[in-house]
């Protein structure tokens, strides 16, 4: 058997150079037979020459800048459609590729701002309910005062139309009822809206627990705005 070793002092080595140019080319161009320990191997070495801290640095540094991209992306992907109704403010619900809005969860308009006129009451009727249908509605732009919702769709939002409508006035169940219940407090804030909640209702679904505080608004917009989120209001 032979034994490998260096080549002796005085050997200028010019047969093993021959012989190792002809196998290891200028541009080496070798199959990896076994990438996972390659990548292994190569990280190894990579961290001894650069210093461990350093490359800790830089995954950590990729490892967020990807977290980021990702987070955004899902974020993207939960958001769906933006579009929102112009009564109540729920999304839109359709995922497809679309030009007529639909939304199959309707909140109370006053979750959106809506006041009756004259009283500046929240208004607690449904968005499919007749008097919701049937009650003047503000333009979005201007003074104006359309005689119903259907004109003023037609008028602003006719990607809404056909909306849909329900022949009973309040169509609140006990989810919606509790919802604004527990959420009024910066609801009537942040709209200046008089709160007109049956005593009933305050009665059945009210949770001081659970509750909203006046400055609910202003804590919730403060983690969106990570997200591309512009605040409705302004501070002064």
């Amino acid at each position: 058997a032979k034994a490998s070793g260096r080549a002796p002092a005085g050997d200028d080595g010019g047969e093993s150079w021959d012989l190792l140019s002809e196998r290891f080319p200028v541009v080496a161009d070798f199959s990896i037979e076994d990438p996972p320990r390659f990548a292994q191997e190569l990280g190894l070495q990579v961290a001894a020459l650069l210093g461990e801290k350093q490359v800790d640095a830089l995954v950590a540094e990729r490892l967020e800048t990807a977290l980021q991209k990702q987070e955004a992306q899902v974020w993207a992907l939960i958001r769906g459609c933006s579009a929102m109704c112009p009564c109540c403010g729920s999304k839109c619900d359709r995922m497809d590729k679309h030009t007529v809005h639909r939304c199959g969860h309707h909140l109370l308009p006053a979750f959106n701002g809506w006041r009756v006129a004259g009283t500046c009451e929240a208004a607690l009727d449904s968005c499919k309910s007749s008097k919701n249908h049937d009650a003047p509605k503000r333009s979005d732009f201007s003074d104006h005062l359309f005689p119903n919702l259907e004109e003023y769709l037609r008028a602003e939002h006719p990607e809404w139309l056909p909306f849909p409508k329900e022949d009973r006035e309040l169509l609140a169940d006990s989810v919606l009822k509790a919802a604004w219940v527990n959420c009024r407090e910066p609801l009537c804030q942040r709209y200046e809206m008089v709160d007109c909640t049956p005593q009933e209702w305050i009665e059945a679904y009210e949770e001081p627990h659970r509750k909203l505080k006046g400055d609910a608004f202003e804590v919730a917009e403060s983690t969106l705005v990570k997200y591309g989120y512009t605040p409705e209001f302004e501070e002064q």
